[in-house]
């Protein structure tokens, strides 16, 4: 079973990698939009 320790160090590299993979989507996104038009 999992500590509380390694519960709480994937929580934050989850969050970290998903807050990471916003910003690079979000600049992707913004480039597709400004390339369209």
């Amino acid at each position: 079973m999992e500590s509380e320790s390694d519960v709480q160090y994937l929580l934050r590299t989850y969050s970290a990698s998903n807050h990471f993979a916003a910003e690079q989507i979000s600049v992707v996104f913004m480039r597709f939009i400004y390339s369209r038009f």
